[in-house]
């Protein structure tokens, strides 16, 4: 094994790992001058695939521990970064969880982090090798089955094809089989050890979104809270295509400035979501609730757009893809802001839609760290829970005896619905097919506080919100009459003592998709007026009151995050 070094000797070491079978400079010579003007690059050129040693690849756990002689010999035993390639993530994973050196980031460039039993490692082998090993000893593609896929791929992909294979280096006669072979075996039975956590080691994730959904899962099982760097890109592909672009964001990460997401589960944290850490820094978060999953299209728009107004996100939501509220925890909300606090966020704000926007209102009214309330189309009192999915026919019906959220194990006092299951769902198809909406329970929420007046308990109590409480909403809301919900909000606070400081957004027009104009556009780069026409018939009435409604929303919302961030 050889390590090839440049810049400055006093200035902070990344350590570049190559891909599977690839040649150190035709993995990283576009990117070493750009990285070595600031600090130490230290290049692995592996055992067997080095043209000025006469060596053969051993396994990945003596390779390793060479790795971890050099650092220790070299650098102190600690680094400030690592960056794996491909199989060099797992070479990234192994230095981190042997804690044998130390490093401040390691970085795994979209690694798959295949494992497999020795029969079948054995096999992926003879199976893999007679079609690559040409590849690597002549530089050209033997096989006519592979030529013909590269051919394919090429055609649908541009240049990423030739440029990966511009990675591996070109025509490598000294490379062995055997090297090739130890390489590839040794990769798939090494174990990666699951939820590696090391402290003062941050792990970033390259995730290729192109790769698919699996990879998202490994990473999230071997490593404890990856910040994973979502990329609509092909395996490597940043890297071999986009080598500026890849620089910068390395460079970021080792600067603590790069927006950092990192997932959670109610089983190791205490709530669902993902926390996603604005480029440049912050200590101000807002816990937004918007989409049926912290990750789902909706959720990452509201996140770009939340952290493009420099605050740092955390999404959540009940579970994953689970878009009902029956009994919902609130001290999920309260361990998730105890987090935040913990993690560097001073300020703490809130933030929710439709359903969610009422827990918005709920929890901030429940949790005095909570400074900044947004919510948009919210009601002002907590209703029965319900589920969504597929029964008897319906897409929706309430959970009997259940809440929409519960407290330390009591439920929150709600209003009944009136319609039960299948009724429930019938009356909201009926409307729905009535007025031309894509979804209208207008009637379900009319006719339920007509027959249940809504108590006094179970009404959110709003005065002892915090600080900045934003309620918007629209005349020609189809889910509910959010306007009347609102205005019933203003006047409780002018009745009762309290604290926060109140702007209400009612408009005429705006239907029940009262985002801003822009985190529309995020969502839905191309056509956004045109879906909000097909799901609401008042926005195919009135286009250009809705569109200038959500114009609106954005710059008063803007302002006010900006307020809020500002303030002492």
């Amino acid at each position: 094994m050889k390590i090839y070094s440049f810049g400055a000797e006093n200035a902070p070491v990344i350590l570049l790992l190559p891909g599977t079978c690839c040649h150190w400079k035709g993995n990283f010579g576009r990117v070493i001058p750009l990285l070595s003007d600031r600090y130490r690059v230290l290049c692995v050129s592996y055992d067997g695939f080095d043209e000025t040693e006469h060596t053969e690849f051993p396994t990945m756990l003596e390779e390793t521990e060479k790795i971890e002689a050099y650092i220790q010999e070299h650098s102190g035993g600690h680094i400030r970064a690592a960056y794996g390639c491909s199989l060099g993530g797992s070479f990234v994973g192994l230095l981190a969880a042997r804690e044998n050196i130390h490093m401040d980031y390691g970085i795994l460039g979209s690694s798959d982090l295949d494992q497999a039993s020795p029969f079948a490692a054995k096999m992926q082998t003879n199976l893999l090798l007679p079609l690559i090993y040409p590849v690597i000893r002549d530089g050209q593609v033997k096989s006519r089955l592979l030529q013909k896929r590269l051919t394919q791929r090429k055609s649908e992909m541009g240049g990423y094809v030739q440029a990966f294979m511009e990675m591996l280096g070109g025509a490598r006669p000294y490379v062995t089989v055997q090297s090739c072979k130890n390489q590839f075996y040794s990769d798939l039975v090494t174990p990666l050890p699951d939820k590696i956590n090391v402290p003062g080691t941050e792990i970033h994730i390259f995730y290729a979104l192109k790769m698919g959904e699996k990879y998202r899962e490994r990473y999230e099982r071997h490593f404890a809270n990856p910040a994973i760097h979502e990329q609509d890109l092909q395996h490597e592909e940043l890297l071999a295509c986009y080598p500026e672009r890849w620089v910068q964001l390395v460079k970021d990460i080792m600067e603590g400035k790069a927006m950092k997401h990192q997932h959670f589960d109610v089983g190791t944290v205490g709530f669902y979501g993902a926390y996603w850490a604005c480029a440049g820094g912050s200590d101000c978060a807002v816990i937004a609730m918007i989409g049926d999953d912290p990750e789902d299209r909706l959720a990452r728009s509201a996140v770009k757009w939340l952290c493009g107004r420099g605050v740092n996100v955390l999404t959540m939501s009940p579970a994953k893809k689970d878009y009902g509220h029956h009994n919902y925890p609130l001290e999920r909300v309260e361990t998730a802001i105890s987090w935040l606090k913990v993690n560097g966020n001073h300020k703490i704000g809130i933030a929710g839609a439709s359903t969610t926007g009422t827990l918005a209102l709920t929890a901030a009214a429940m949790f005095p760290d909570v400074t900044l309330t947004i919510a948009m189309t919210p009601s002002d009192f907590v209703w029965q829970g319900f589920m969504q999915g597929k029964r008897d026919g319906c897409k929706e019906w309430p959970v009997e005896g259940e809440s929409l959220f519960s407290y330390r194990g009591k439920l929150l006092p709600y209003m009944p619905f009136c319609y039960q299951h299948p009724d429930y769902w019938h009356c909201i198809a009926a409307e729905s097919k009535r007025t031309g909406d894509m979804v209208n329970s207008r009637k379900l929420f009319d006719d339920s506080e007509a027959a249940h007046p809504i108590e006094p308990e179970e009404y959110i109590p709003v005065e002892n919100i915090r600080g900045k409480l934003l309620l918007i909403g629209a005349e020609d809301d189809a889910l509910w009459d959010t306007a009347k919900y609102i205005r019933r909000m203003e006047k409780r606070l002018a009745e009762k003592p309290h604290e926060c400081e109140i702007e209400m957004m009612v408009y005429a027009h705006g239907t029940h998709f009262v985002f801003p104009e822009g985190m529309l556009k995020i969502m839905l780069p191309i056509g956004s007026g045109l879906f909000v026409k097909f799901a609401f018939q008042a926005a195919k009435k009135y286009p250009k009151e809705c569109r200038q409604t959500r114009i609106d929303i954005e710059k008063r919302m803007c302002r006010v995050l900006a307020e809020w961030k500002g303030a002492k």
